[in-house]
This record gives structure tokens, sequence and C-alpha cells, in this order.
């Protein structure tokens, strides 16, 4: 890995980012996303280093749905004040941050104080750990009137991500993460961390996860990377940020 350049995290010095992309690689995701027999679901990839730390927390936070009646947000600011007091973690949102409604009749997903309300809120609380957040992930709630994108650019996720001068991943993330080995040989080992939220665009929350799962997969098998872990969004249970 002599050959690649790496420069600081522009929100994060302790996090060394190899911002350019390898041609070869771009132009077969292009190839992928024309064939007919994938999904032009996109996976960015990011590798990055830290020469500061053997190991690491990563904290997905998927589906918080701030400004949603059911957001839980006592636990959604004890995760952000862990966040803020481990010096070695990492704090992905992903998908979903916020609560642009799809339907009115949705309760679970009824508005509660504005999406206006909610980016300035979460502009606030992000401003405190910006050295730990490396991009955002849309989500399906995150665009404009519940799509997670539109033509116009209309995302409140980009929006804040661009204010804070952080990278908006549209799709799904591959973060390859090399640190140094914690034995004594001091070898450092790359690590393949699969994030990603959900289309969103099949009926039944289970289904559309798998669907998306399976076409991000298939551009990271063409690309023969194998996830070293996965995260996921989208789908609702008693673990995440939307019921207590």
């Amino acid at each position: 890995m002599a050959d690649v350049k790496y420069t600081p995290m522009k929100n994060n010095p302790n996090f060394m980012v190899n911002n350019t992309k390898k041609q070869e690689e771009i132009k077969f995701t292009i190839e992928i996303s024309k064939n007919k027999s994938y999904d032009s679901e996109y996976v960015e990839i990011i590798p990055a280093k830290s020469p500061q730390f053997s190991n690491i927390a990563v904290i997905f936070a998927g589906d918080v749905h701030d400004g949603a009646v059911g957001t839980n947000a006592v636990k959604d600011e004890k995760t952000l004040e862990f966040v803020r007091k481990t010096a070695n973690c990492i704090y992905v949102p992903g998908g979903d941050v916020f609560n642009s409604v799809i339907s009115p009749d949705q309760d679970r997903h009824a508005d509660k104080y504005g999406l206006q309300h909610a980016i300035d809120k979460k502009h606030y609380q992000f401003e405190k750990i910006l050295d730990k957040i490396p991009f955002v992930i849309d989500g399906n709630h995150d665009g404009q009137n519940g799509n997670r994108w539109v033509a116009s650019g209309m995302s409140p996720a980009k929006h804040l991500a661009d204010s804070l001068n952080i990278t908006h991943i549209k799709y799904g993330a591959l973060l390859q993460l090399t640190l140094p080995s914690s034995d004594y040989k001091r070898e450092p080992k790359t690590i393949n961390l699969f994030m990603f939220h959900c289309a969103g665009k099949t009926s039944g929350t289970a289904k559309s996860v798998d669907n998306t799962f399976k076409m991000a997969m298939a551009q990271l098998q063409a690309l023969k990377i194998v996830p070293d872990a996965i995260f996921g969004g989208h789908f609702h249970s008693n673990s995440n940020g939307l019921f207590p």
C-alpha cells in the first residue's frame, strides 16, 4: 500500500483516508450498474487507517428517526455521550437520521416537532462529536417527502452532512479500516466494515432489507471483497432508537 496516498480525515485527524478511488474499480462498478442482472445499488469504498489505535469501537446508529413520536431521545443522548467520551470510537449515522414522513397515517412515524427542528438539533449534537463521524448514510426517511433521494437533492441528511463538512453516502459504504496489530509483531490489519440502510422500495421491512443487501453484496462479490462485519438499518426492533 506504499503507492497509496493517505491524508488526514477532514474532520478527524486521527484517521488517515485514501480519498482517491482506483479507476478500475469505478469503471467496473459502472459496468455492474448497467448490467440487468444487478441493481444500481452502489457501495462507496472508503479506505482509511489509524496509526493511533489498535482497536476501535464502532457505533452504527440506524433509524433514530429524530422528530418521530416514537423516538427514544434519552437513549440517543446516552449513545452520543458515550461516543464523545470514548477516544477510539467511530459513530456512523446509518440512515433514517430524520423522519421525513412517507405517510401521515403511520403513527410510529408521526411527526413530533418538525424536520427543521430535528436538523438543528442533530447539527448541535453532531458538532460535539464531529471528529468521530466519518460519514452519514442516507435512509428512506432522510429524503424529500420520504424518498431517500430526489433529483432536486433535497435530502436533510445530505444538507446536515454538507453543513458539517462530513462525507454523505447515498447508498451503502464499505469502510476499509487499517489498524496496527495489538500483538508484539505490530503488523497492520485491514477490516472491511459494510454499512447500509435500505432502499425502502419493497413491501415488508425485512424483505426490503434482504433485497438491498443482496444487491450490494453482488457488487462486493464482483469486486472480490468479503466484509468482516455487516451493519444494517431499516429493520426496526427494540434494540434501536425508534422504540424504547
